[in-house]
Formats: structure tokens, C-alpha cells, sequence
């Protein structure tokens, strides 16, 4: 697997652009019994994915909005994505309150002909909670719901059939505290999906 990673971020007095943008290359085979398409068979496993993402955000006295977007390109895959959030900080700026609403479309066309311009659409939602607790301790809670339609079978995998539709709500909670003295930080997270 080959990787290039590129980031960039600038600031002008209020405004953040941050940008990502990455390269991965992959080959080898697969058991025929995991998928169609297999070493034995003579097709094998190739493709390259290309995906960048970038996202302004405007920072104001008590409060910021950020909006994004991203896109990626397989042989046999694009994704194109959009978001929007807004962050209000408390006076001390010690708490912040994260509300953010998002939507992704894909379009799958597999090179075993069995998905040809299948599509799938997203929603998301986020609702979270950050909290400075003293100068070592951060933590935050996050629930994020989103709901999907359209094609959500994987075209590479025997027997695979699944719903057209999706509903996910998530939890997370992350608390990481700073350990001066090994000038180290634990980062502990729990997820209930």
C-alpha cells in the first residue's frame, strides 16, 4: 500500500482553511470465498483512490461556523460529501456546544458488473459537549444520528444483501487527561453505537 498525505492549514485574523488531500494504491488477491473477485481467478485486487477534503471556518467572539466538503474517486466508487457546523463557546471559553448537520452521495459501479450506477444518499446529524475541567483534563460527548437510503450491499461479497435503508445513532464520550511530569496525555474514548 502506497500513501501520500498532504495537509495544509493558514489562518487570516478570523478565518481557518484546512484542506487534506491523499493517494492510495492497492493489489493482491482475496479468497474466492470472501469475494468475486480473487488472485485465482485471474482478476485480482486493484484499484486507486483519490480524495481531498477542505473546510473555512469563520471564528467570531462567542461563537463559529464552519463549512466543508469532500470527494473521493475509486475505479469503482465516488463519494462527494458537504457539512456544515456551529460551535458557541462559553464567556471563560471553557465550554463549547457543537451542533453540525452533514449529507453524503455515493455512487458505486463495480467491475464485476453487479452494482452499475448504484447509488446511496446520507444525512447526518451532530449534537455535542466539550468541557475544560482544569488545565490537564478535557472532555466531551458527542451524539451523532444519521439516516441513509439506497444501495448498501458490498458487489465484492457472495450472498451479500442488505437493506436498502439505514438508520445509525451513535454516543461517544472522550476524556483525556495531560500527565505533566512524563509530559504525556491519556486519551481515553467509549462508543456506544
Amino acid at each position: 500500500v502506497e500513501r501520500l498525505y498532504h495537509a495544509t492549514r493558514a489562518t487570516l485574523n478570523d478565518w481557518v482553511v484546512q484542506g487534506s488531500a491523499v493517494v492510495d494504491s492497492v493489489s493482491g488477491a482475496s479468497p474466492l470465498q470472501h469475494s468475486t473477485l480473487s488472485g485465482a481467478s485471474g482478476q485480482g485486487i486493484g484499484d486507486t483512490r483519490r480524495a481531498g477534503d477542505v473546510k473555512v471556518t469563520r471564528y467570531f467572539e462567542r461563537f463559529a461556523v464552519g463549512l466543508g466538503g469532500a470527494y473521493s474517486k475509486e475505479n469503482d466508487y465516488k463519494s462527494s460529501a458537504g457539512h456544515v457546523d456551529v460551535r458557541w463557546f462559553s464567556p471563560s471559553k471553557n465550554t463549547t456546544v457543537t451542533v453540525g448537520a452533514g449529507v453524503a452521495s455515493d455512487v458505486i459501479d463495480s467491475v464485476n458488473r453487479i452494482a452499475i450506477n448504484e447509488r446511496r444518499s446520507t444525512n447526518e446529524w451532530l449534537l455535542g459537549l466539550t468541557q475544560v475541567l482544569t488545565p490537564n483534563d478535557i472532555v466531551q460527548t458527542n451524539v451523532t444520528y444519521a439516516s441513509g437510503s439506497g444501495y448498501f450491499n458490498d458487489p465484492y461479497k457472495s450472498f451479500d444483501v442488505r437493506p436498502n435503508s439505514r438508520n445509525q445513532l451513535a454516543w461517544l464520550v472522550r476524556w483525556n487527561h495531560h500527565f505533566e511530569a512524563a509530559n504525556a496525555t491519556l486519551r481515553s474514548t467509549y462508543r456506544h453505537y
